[in-house]
């Protein structure tokens, strides 16, 4: 089992570069891809978010990755612009002399001349080499690989938690099951009592209106409800042993689970069966929200 919760980081350095690559990932109804790198590596877009659906199914992943060099390659270069700089002193003399201003050409600071002119320029480095895409893919590789195996382990624990879950809810449809008998005869006395309070009414018919509770109190029984739990809490159980992505069906039967129980507490007619009741519920809103994270 795969819980989409995750994170996973790498680094790869070589001789003049360091990448490092981060895969974080969280619950989501679908697979949602969300891809932060240096511009230079955005043509690689799509090539990313195949490596990821090969490994990933569902989830909000987000991917980092930032790249440094260590100074003996530099993916930036400075160019100056000597013809500039010598029109630039050129122009400073001469408005020197319309003002009748001293200047002297050698004290002039060549830190006044690059405030006041573009003389040098950095430009950066267009594009990435095939050497820095198989650095790029090998950490991404590995921080995949990284996230993938924590998602396992946050896996492993809510299967853990799962199952003890299932175990609560199915000790509660015994207890309701138990109750149901109760609940049938409780019902049967209350309609039993209306019976003798109308059967002298006159254009009333006794045998027509026995039938017609009789009816009522078949269709008050919880035992296809009951039924239905049991078969719900098995299928999740064997989910829970089985291999591949089982989030989508597991969401499915806690959705049926819900409805079941709910139809339970709309028949109760005694205390016991809506305290289990309420106790079924709990169990399975706290099922449900195990259910949002497993892929």
């Amino acid at each position: 089992m795969l819980s989409m919760t995750g994170f996973g980081l790498a680094k790869v350095k070589t001789r003049d570069s360091e990448v490092q690559v981060q895969v974080k990932s969280v619950n989501s109804r679908y697979l949602d891809v969300k891809i932060h790198m240096p511009r230079e590596y955005t043509v690689w877009e799509k090539e990313v978010r195949d490596q990821l659906k090969l490994s990933l199914q569902r989830g909000t992943v987000e991917v980092y990755c930032s790249r440094k060099f260590n100074g003996k390659t530099s993916e930036v270069s400075l160019q100056t612009d000597e013809v500039l700089a010598k029109s630039w002193l050129k122009e400073y003399c001469k408005l020197s002399k319309q003002l009748g201003l001293k200047s002297d050409p050698k004290e002039i600071k060549l830190i006044e001349m690059l405030k006041s002119a573009p003389v040098l320029s950095v430009h950066e480095k267009k594009g990435a080499s095939a050497s820095e895409k198989q650095v790029f893919f090998k950490a991404l590789g590995m921080a995949l690989k990284s996230c993938v195996a924590e998602r396992k382990r946050e896996g492993a624990a809510l299967k853990v938690v799962f199952n003890s879950l299932l175990s609560e809810l199915s000790k509660e449809v015994l207890k309701i099951e138990k109750n149901r008998t109760k609940a049938n005869i409780e019902l049967q006395k209350r309609w039993k009592a209306k019976l003798s309070r109308l059967k002298d009414q006159k254009g009333i018919d006794p045998s027509r209106l026995a039938q017609e509770v009789s009816l009522l109190i078949e269709k008050s029984d919880i035992n296809e409800e009951v039924v239905r739990l049991r078969e719900h809490i098995s299928n999740c159980k064997s989910l829970l042993k089985s291999k591949g992505r089982r989030g989508k069906k597991l969401e499915f039967y806690t959705q049926e689970l819900l409805r079941e129980i709910n139809t339970v507490g709309s028949k109760s007619q005694i205390v016991e069966l809506t305290n289990s009741v309420v106790n079924a519920k709990t169990i399975i809103e706290q099922i449900r929200e195990q259910v949002q994270n497993i892929e």
